[in-house]
């Protein structure tokens, strides 16, 4: 009990011999403004705003104000960068398989599959197309990650975004 008693006066004279924390001048203040700068911002290094925008010949504009980009080439290349078109980041997954090309074996790279990210601030409807076949459709709410899978030969992709219009 008398080391209880002793401690507790003890902690209490050292919380009053310490005088109050001054803030620095080298410290940085936030005067209630928390904003982003989203022109600057990019997720993935390298790429800027100016490199997601397309040339008008490449962009559609559907009736519900979505965006359609047409023959996006599958890549053949075992590490191909990511595009984002319409806040949606769309990344190849590859796979690799030997051909025979004129009796040689060749080393040929192929989408297997596609994982989309919903990096906007919005839901919206995702589609893609290969081949004639819909390999993914979803609404995708804001962070959200799927993958739809490629079919075999497949060598462009369609791809359809629009905003989902089921928000309250």
């Amino acid at each position: 009990m008398r080391l209880l008693t002793t401690l507790t006066f003890a902690l209490g004279a050292l919380a009053l011999a310490t005088g109050p924390v001054k803030s620095t001048a080298d410290q940085l203040a936030v005067h209630g403004d928390a904003s982003v700068n989203l022109d600057d911002a990019t997720a993935i290094e390298g790429i800027t705003k100016r490199d997601e925008e397309a040339s008008p010949s490449e962009l559609d504009k559907r009736i519900g104000g979505g965006t359609v980009m047409r023959d996006i080439p599958l890549p053949h290349i075992p590490n191909p960068a990511p595009i984002i078109i319409a806040g949606v980041t769309i990344i190849f997954n590859m796979a690799a398989r030997w051909t025979v090309v004129n009796g040689n074996l060749n080393l040929d790279y192929y989408a297997k599959s596609v994982r989309f990210t919903n990096l906007s601030a919005r839901r919206l409807v995702v589609e893609a197309i290969a081949n004639g076949a819909n390999i993914f459709f979803r609404h995708m709410s804001v962070g959200r990650i799927d993958t739809g899978t490629c079919p075999e030969n497949a060598e462009n992709l369609r791809l359809y975004i629009s905003p989902a219009l089921d928000e309250l």
